[in-house]
């Protein structure tokens, strides 16, 4: 008896653990709409707390601080946008055929996750350098994060002869980066004036022709 009562205690903890757990995730995902709509510093964690339907003071609860519920937003943006892009690529793939890979996928995933996920990371970064520049730090991670896989790829072509031998793959990574953000950004402004599957093409072949080798690199 003694064994089977541990066991419904076992059970009964997993699924309060679990209860809790999904009651953080609501938070988080409140955080993201409610930022991506108001902005970081014009919303407060009671009223994330209303909007994911629990407690005004949940999130103060979970997370402490409004800052510390931004580190697990920017920890939530990154893990969904890994799930989406940064996926390792097939071994067979050559290095430059990966960096195409990365920035088709980049913006793929802006009109297949719709605006509000990349609204809520343009603000983030918008404010790090105005009225919030606390969450510089998280962002600059998240930042550099993209970026480290830019240049490891950039770094395999180079190595596989795909990638022209005298790319700064750092450089580069910043390039492209650039590159992405800034038509992610006017997209989210102007949706129905941006042809999106046209300026992936185009962002395929500036980069192309930064990168091939025998090519004489384009100006961007």
């Amino acid at each position: 008896m003694m064994v089977q009562r541990g066991r419904h205690e076992e059970v009964r903890r997993r699924t309060q653990a679990e209860r809790r757990a999904a009651s953080r995730q609501r938070v988080i995902d409140a955080a993201i709409a409610v930022i991506g709509r108001m902005g970081y510093n014009g919303t407060t964690l009671a009223e994330i707390g209303q909007v994911a339907g629990c407690s005004r003071g949940l999130p103060h609860h979970y997370f402490g601080s409004k800052l510390e519920l931004m580190g697990a937003v920017v920890a939530e943006l990154s893990r969904r946008f890994q799930e989406r892009v940064l996926q390792p690529p097939p071994a067979s793939q050559p290095g430059l055929d990966a960096v195409l890979g990365f920035a088709q996928d980049y913006l793929g995933s802006i009109a297949a996750a719709g605006p509000e996920r990349m609204r809520t990371v343009h603000v983030l970064m918008l404010e790090s350098l105005s009225v919030a520049p606390e969450l510089r730090p998280l962002v600059a991670a998240m930042s550099e994060a993209l970026r480290a896989q830019i240049r490891s790829l950039i770094d395999a072509g180079i190595a596989d002869g795909t990638i022209r031998r005298d790319a700064e793959p750092g450089t580069q990574a910043v390039l492209i980066l650039g590159l992405l953000r800034g038509a992610a950004l006017q997209w989210m402004v102007d949706p129905a004036g941006i042809d999106l599957d046209t300026t992936r093409g185009e962002i395929a072949a500036t980069i192309r022709g930064r990168l091939a080798p025998d090519r004489i690199p384009s100006v961007l």
